[in-house]
């Protein structure tokens, strides 16, 4: 499940460079396009989104002390955390 959850958090983070962030600011990228700025548009609503996206899936990433004791997700939290990915896509789609 760990493994699971490291790979929609990596998914969320290309999702807010690119869907997000229209791919004016990349990792590892020589530049910033700041043309392409005005096609960027964060709202409150995306920003929401990706806050309780990267915030579930980074806790369930992240070698916490057992004394925490959050426990195996379940089918339903995973289900709801990738749901929560998919609004933000349908949010953001791609310019």
């Amino acid at each position: 499940m760990k493994s699971w959850y490291e790979l929609l958090r990596e998914a969320w983070e290309r999702a807010i460079e690119e869907r997000l962030f229209g791919g004016v600011v990349e990792r590892f990228k020589y530049g910033i396009e700041t043309q392409k700025l005005k096609n960027v548009k964060v709202t409150d609503e995306k920003i929401k989104l990706a806050t309780a996206g990267m915030t579930s899936t980074s806790a369930r990433c992240h070698d916490e002390s057992s004394a925490v004791n959050r426990g195996v997700p379940s089918i339903v939290e995973a289900e709801a955390d990738l749901k929560k990915y998919e609004d933000f896509l349908t949010l953001c789609p791609v310019n």
